[in-house]
């Protein structure tokens, strides 16, 4: 989980242990789709609108490219300016911009003709990022939405084992940097929600990065689960103004203490 909290939150990486880089097991791990990618390779955020998910993900984005990984960014909405940043991360600038491919697709058609072209096209990227999965899911919209929830995540996974293998035979002395090659977000009805289908994106994301909002502030809550805890690894407090400004991180002892109050939000 740290990987991607490295790269979501650069200037604050000494609050959530050691980098990518340090960490020298590149173990496989299997879930129960049957489909064996490296440990936290596989990250969902979930909240509601204006809770900042496309900033995140535009920052994780950039941090990726700034480790020299080529990153393809997809979503369904043109940028009319550059999300809010993280403060204290490096701005993106021209050159840096190029190892990130963004992608404007509009419907299911188009993402999964994306992805299908990932195996034959070239460079391959090295990490995906989908911003907004559940408009996919949901446009067109089909009368066996849960079948196609189901399938549209099967299909963006199959996409990243492939990126994920030809990765391991080029260089796998490369893998332990790369504990995040795919990273997607979708929204929630309201706060303290749960996104529609979460059983389903459950089976296919094993580290979930859930968005709250705090009454009548500009202040959010980031629970960060791991599949099969029955805590949050971390909780990371934001204010939202000109930048995002992390306010507080709870890990470890911090939550065991107070956790049956925080536990009533999402597990």
């Amino acid at each position: 989980m740290t990987a991607v909290l490295h790269r979501l939150f650069p200037h604050f990486s000494d609050m959530f242990g050691a980098s990518p880089e340090s960490q020298k097991d590149s173990s496989l791990q299997k879930y129960d789709t049957g489909i064996s990618l490296p440990e936290n390779a596989r990250v969902m955020i979930h909240g509601p609108s204006k809770s900042q998910n496309t900033a995140l993900l535009f920052q994780c984005a950039i941090s990726s490219a700034m480790d020299g990984q080529v990153v393809l960014y997809i979503t369904h909405e043109k940028f009319s300016a550059l999300p809010v940043s993280i403060e204290g991360a490096t701005q993106p600038d021209p050159i840096l911009m190029k190892q990130v491919h963004i992608k404007y697709l509009s419907d299911r058609p188009s993402f999964l003709k994306e992805l299908s072209q990932i195996h034959i096209a070239g460079p391959a990227p090295d990490i995906i990022i989908v911003d907004g999965l559940d408009h996919y899911i949901s446009n067109p919209k089909s009368n066996s939405s849960g079948q196609v929830a189901a399938s549209t995540c099967a299909h963006l996974l199959d996409a990243a084992v492939f990126l994920h293998n030809k990765r391991l035979k080029s260089s796998p002395s490369s893998l332990s940097s790369l504990q995040s090659c795919l990273v997607t977000s979708v929204s929630t009805p309201s706060s303290n929600t749960l996104p529609p289908f979460y059983e389903i994106y459950s089976g296919y994301f094993s580290t979930t990065l859930s968005i709250t909002d705090i009454e009548d502030t500009q202040m959010k809550q980031l629970q960060c689960w791991q599949k099969g805890e029955g805590r949050p690894q971390y909780v990371i407090t934001f204010e939202v103004g000109k930048t995002i400004r992390v306010m507080d991180v709870m890990v470890g002892a911090e939550l065991d203490a107070d956790w049956s109050q925080a536990s009533s939000t999402v597990t």
